[in-house]
């Protein structure tokens, strides 16, 4: 999340590419393993409210499960799911499997 203070010194494409490129780079070592065991897979970057965004990208694909990473964030690591996880748990309907 980038502030109003910078958000404006970018327009929406550099701040857009800056996050795919990011994102592309903290997928990397899961791509590699799962390459490496030929499991199937499809990456997805995207930018905005992850509950709302992972719904829809289910709902265009027809995807019928979720394997999503944890990060957590919060105040008392280890403690709770964090925020990001739970708001995806309480939309979605297909089976997730978080990986910690």
């Amino acid at each position: 999340i980038i502030s109003n203070n910078v958000a404006r010194f970018f327009t929406a494409d550099v701040l857009d590419a800056y996050y795919q490129d990011e994102g592309k780079e903290a997928l990397k070592t899961a791509k590699a393993l799962l390459a490496q065991e030929q499991i199937p897979y499809q990456v997805h970057v995207t930018v905005g409210q992850i509950a709302e965004k992972v719904q829809a990208y289910i709902e265009e694909h027809d995807c019928d499960h979720v394997v999503m990473g944890t990060r957590g964030l919060g105040a008392v690591p280890g403690l709770l799911l964090g925020s990001a996880t739970t708001k995806v748990l309480s939309r979605i309907t297909v089976p997730i499997t978080l990986i910690k």
